[in-house]
C-alpha cells in the first residue's frame, strides 16, 4: 500500500532538490541550445530531453526512496502503477476531472471541439509520460511529508508552488505550449490543481490515481478548445477556487468519518 512508506523531512527535501537539478538541467540544455538553432522544441532529441524532464520528480523519488533503501525497487513500481483500485475511487477521480474541466466550460475556459474523443484516450498512456509521473515525487513524497507538520491546506498550497516553480523554465523554450501562457495564470490553475491531487491521494492512498487524473487532465485539451493562459485570469481563478473548495470539503469529511471510526 502506498500510506505504508513514512515520508520524512529528509526524503522529501532530497526528491524536490533531484527534481528541480534534473528538470532545470534538461530543459537549461533545450533553451541554451536554441539559442544556437539547435534542439528546437517539437524534434525528437529535444523532446525526449523534455519527457526526461518531465519525469524528474518520479526519478527523483525512485533515488530518494530506492537508492536511499527505504523501499525496494519493485515495491516502488508496484506502488506507482497499482491499476488495482477500488472502483470508487477510480469514480472519485472521474469526479473530480469532470469538476475541473465542467467548471473550465461553465466559466468559458473551454468549449468542445469537433475532435474525435477517442484522439484523447488514445494521448493518456503519453501524457502519463509527459505529466503524470511527476505525481510520484509531489503527492506520493512532498505532500504526505508536509501534513505529518502541516494542515492539508497548508501542505496542498506549498507543493502547488514549488510544483508552479518547478515548470518556469519550459516558459522560456519558444514552441512549448507553455512559452505562449501566463505565468501569474498558470500559477493560480496549477495551485487549484495541487488541492484537487492532494485530495485524491488523501482519500485514496493512491498515487497511481494521481497519475492518471494528471494524464486525463493533461490529455483533455486535445478534444477541448482551451483558451491559452494568458488572458484568461477570470475562468482560470474561478476554476481554481472551485477545486480548492471541493478538495477541502472532501478532505475535511474524509477527516470526520475517520475520527468516527476510531471512536
Amino acid at each position: 500500500m502506498d500510506g505504508d512508506v513514512k515520508m520524512n523531512k529528509k526524503i522529501a527535501l532530497k526528491t524536490a532538490i533531484w527534481s528541480f537539478g534534473i528538470a532545470w538541467a534538461v530543459l537549461g540544455c533545450i533553451l541554451i541550445a536554441n539559442q544556437f538553432g539547435y534542439l528546437k522544441y517539437g524534434t525528437p532529441f529535444a523532446m525526449a530531453l523534455a519527457v526526461i524532464g518531465a519525469s524528474a520528480p518520479a526519478i527523483a523519488a525512485y533515488v530518494a526512496l530506492v537508492k536511499g533503501k527505504v523501499m525496494p525497487a519493485k515495491q516502488f513500481f508496484k506502488t506507482v502503477f497499482a491499476v488495482k483500485q477500488p472502483v470508487l475511487m477510480y469514480i472519485l477521480t472521474i469526479v473530480f476531472a469532470i469538476v475541473y474541466f465542467g467548471t473550465a466550460i461553465l466559466t468559458g475556459l473551454a468549449d468542445y471541439s469537433d475532435t474525435p474523443i477517442y484522439l484523447w484516450l488514445l494521448d493518456i498512456p503519453l501524457m502519463i509520460l509527459v505529466g503524470g509521473l511527476e505525481e510520484v515525487g509531489w503527492r506520493f513524497v512532498l505532500n504526505p511529508a508536509l501534513e505529518k507538520k502541516l494542515p492539508f491546506a497548508a501542505a496542498s498550497l506549498i507543493v502547488g508552488i514549488v510544483w508552479t516553480v518547478w515548470h518556469l523554465p519550459i516558459f522560456f523554450i519558444e514552441g512549448a505550449p507553455q512559452y505562449y501562457w501566463n505565468f501569474g495564470i498558470f500559477f493560480i490553475g496549477t495551485i487549484g490543481l495541487s488541492f484537487a491531487y492532494a485530495a485524491i491521494y488523501r482519500l485514496s492512498k493512491s498515487v497511481w490515481l494521481c497519475v492518471l487524473i494528471h494524464a486525463i487532465n493533461n490529455s483533455l485539451p486535445m478534444s477541448y478548445n482551451v483558451d491559452r493562459f494568458d488572458t484568461a485570469v477570470i475562468p482560470v481563478t474561478i476554476t481554481a477556487v472551485v477545486l480548492i473548495i471541493v478538495s477541502t470539503i472532501a478532505v475535511f469529511a474524509y477527516n470526520k468519518k475517520l475520527k468516527r471510526t476510531v471512536v
